[in-house]
Parts: C-alpha cells; structure tokens; sequence
C-alpha cells in the first residue's frame, strides 16, 4: 500500500492534525477507543474516527516537523520537585511556590517539563 498523507481536523475543538501512512495504518489508529487530544488537552472515549474528521487525502508527504531534543530549562518526569499536584492531561502545580509545569513532547515521545511562574 502506498504511503499518503491525512490531514485531519478534531471534532471537538478544531486541532488539525498532519498523519502520514498507509490506508489500513490510518484505520488502525482510527479504531484505537481513547482518542487523547494533545493539543486541545482534552480526551473523549470511543473510536478516534469519532472524534478526528479527516479533510483532505495527498500522495504528496508534507515534511514532518522538527522535534527538537531537551533543552537546559526543561525537565523530565523524574526531575521535577517532589509534593506537585497533578492538574490534569499531565500538568503538575508546585502547591508551595504556585508553579505550574507544563510540558511538550521530544522527539522520542517523552515529555520535558518547564516551569512556567505564577502571577
């Protein structure tokens, strides 16, 4: 089968998605029951094809973007200070300082922290 490019636009809350594969490899991922909405922060239970509306098909591969490895100020999951809470979709809050930490994901899946201060 020959490799496209999908792109794809939540239901919810209007993040566009690039997905790059095979057919059977889209209806695969489109089956999976928790769809986890990255950039919306948000996750629905059921079929992702319920949630992800895909608007557009191309023979032509886009480049994917560059993930850029750990930086000085970022941290991973076991460097962050002990007692935060966690908040939700992987955010944490400092309950003494009232930092929040929040995260992107490296090139490898993993998640690097960085504190963002409170007002």
């Amino acid at each position: 089968m020959k490799v496209k490019e999908y792109r794809a636009k939540c239901k919810i809350c209007g993040a566009n998605y690039v997905l790059q594969g095979t057919k059977e490899q889209l209806e695969k991922y489109l089956s999976i029951d928790t769809f986890m909405c990255e950039p919306g922060r948000h996750v629905e239970l059921g079929p992702i094809r319920v949630y992800l509306e895909i608007i557009s098909e191309s023979e032509k591969l886009s480049p994917l973007p560059k993930i850029e490895p750990k930086k000085p100020n970022e941290y991973e999951a076991y460097e962050l200070p002990k007692g935060l809470e966690h908040i939700g979709f992987g955010i944490f809050k400092d309950p003494k300082t009232g930092d929040i930490y929040d995260y992107r994901s490296g090139p490898k899946g993993e998640r690097f922290y960085t504190k963002q201060r409170s007002d």
